[in-house]
């Protein structure tokens, strides 16, 4: 629930990252609007492969796809250690679709696209697939693809990201000690200390509605991580206290009071 990050990058900054990049930086640094520049270290490597396929036609970053029984391999050899991922950028299409990504234990992961007639559109073109950890990779992958039509992509890699700098950053974010911890649904009470001034990140989701007081005194709040909650924190023992409520909640009752007493009073009136 509580991890801290003695450095920050600014969203600008992490966005012109590629995607692989973007998950090693979030081990190093929290991602904040006014983030600084920090020295960020970036170990993953593209892989090169060889493309094969059945039922489709390769046209440059285009691919037709003839039938519901085709399929793309991409075969690859890397001796390296680490986490494997399958990006793909750019991806567009005029009809949504799900390619079926299969690793070398033939586990499914989906990556699904919705176009811009589908209800569930959100605008994403960019693809970070998990394909597991290996101390070497050897074999290939298979994309299933369903559904026939033509599919384009402005880039298609392989990538293998070595874990033990990622494991020892993540380590350095285990820096606070909780002493106490109370959660509630509107309510957060927790005692803590750290042995460093940090960005203390929260995993809860970030909300208009929240206050933040620290050892009694309202604090900002900052937008962490693109999606969670972050204060800034000294280094020492310290008492947090999160309190939601609903934005505009007591003007809204207060309108809705009103509103029936005016209806009320017509009543009345028309009565008499």
């Amino acid at each position: 629930l509580l991890y801290g990050y003695s450095q920050t990058v600014s969203v600008e900054e992490w966005l012109k990252l590629d995607l692989v990049q973007r998950n090693e930086a979030l081990s190093q640094a929290a991602v904040i609007e006014d983030g600084q520049t920090p020295d960020l270290i970036f170990l993953s490597k593209d892989i090169p492969y060889e493309m094969s396929g059945a039922d489709v036609e390769f046209n440059g970053t285009e691919v037709t796809v003839f039938s519901s029984s085709s399929y793309i391999d991409l075969k690859a050899q890397y001796p390296e250690a680490g986490e494997y991922y399958l990006v793909i950028e750019g991806f567009d299409s005029d009809k949504s679709t799900n390619w079926v990504i299969h690793n070398l234990e033939d586990k499914e992961t989906i990556m699904f696209f919705k176009d811009d007639d589908h209800t569930g559109n959100a605008d994403k073109h960019d693809f970070l697939i998990n394909l597991g950890y290996y101390d070497g990779f050897d074999g290939t992958i298979r994309i299933a693809l369903w559904y026939p039509g033509v599919y384009s992509y402005n880039d298609m890699r392989l990538v293998c990201q070595p874990l033990e700098k990622q494991i020892e950053d993540l380590k350095e974010l285990d820096c606070i000690s909780i002493h106490s911890l109370d959660v509630d649904s509107n309510l957060i009470k927790a005692e803590f200390s750290t042995n460093e001034d940090v960005l203390l990140c929260m995993s809860v989701p970030y909300a208009k509605g929240w206050k933040a007081y620290l050892d009694g005194k309202e604090v900002e709040i900052i937008k962490t991580n693109l999606q969670y909650m972050g204060i800034e924190t000294s280094a020492g023992t310290h008492t947090l206290e999160m309190r939601y409520s609903t934005p505009l909640l007591k003007a809204g009752s207060m309108i809705s009071v009103l509103s029936a007493v005016f209806l009320l009073i017509c009543g009345f009136k028309r009565k008499h």
